[in-house]
């Protein structure tokens, strides 16, 4: 529909004036035959004239269309406005909030274009952020850093035993065959 409404603008803005420019060249004013007035000045008039027809069709041919999609656009940004409202209130405050985005259609072409960009969330785990982690999860560069104990053993004396890698967690357990 839309492109038929081009078309015929396209048409008429061209067409209309060129069919009008002998008929309004025939109702400007003609000299007497003793008065000396420009022809040429009555081609200006009918040429500036026609083309305030075409600008004024153009505008009627194409002002329908900019509200239309004016209309659209704003309809869509409330539509999106309240699904990224109902996303923050159904996500909480933990996890990631998608954004959402619209590319309505244009004037020869009929589809929308829905944008939905989630943001990566880092992946949940049972462990406490302090608390004891396994040697096989993010192992420390130090070696004298390979098992959590707060003192240092004394020369000569051997390391003293932690909980060592005993699964504690259901995420630990995933790596030892039963």
């Amino acid at each position: 529909m839309i492109v038929f409404w081009t078309i015929i603008g396209f048409i008429a803005t061209l067409g209309v004036p060129l069919a009008l420019y002998q008929l309004i060249f025939g109702y400007f004013d003609r000299p007497a035959p003793g008065a000396r007035r420009e022809s040429g000045l009555r081609q200006a008039e009918a040429r500036a004239l026609s083309i305030g027809i075409s600008f004024g069709s153009l505008l009627l041919f194409s002002l329908p269309i900019i509200v239309w999609k004016l209309i659209g656009k704003r309809k869509m940004r409330k539509m999106l406005g309240r699904w990224a409202d109902m996303d923050r209130i159904n996500s909480g405050h933990t996890n990631p909030i998608p954004t959402w985005k619209v590319r309505t259609p244009a004037i020869f072409k009929d589809t929308i274009t829905l944008i939905i960009t989630i943001p990566q969330r880092s992946s949940t785990s049972s462990f406490h952020p302090n608390a004891y982690l396994p040697s096989y999860i993010n192992a420390p560069v130090d070696a004298d850093a390979n098992y959590f104990y707060p003192y240092k053993p004394a020369p000569g004396l051997p390391r003293m035993s932690t909980i060592g890698n005993v699964p504690l967690y259901l995420d630990e357990k995933r790596n030892y065959s039963v």
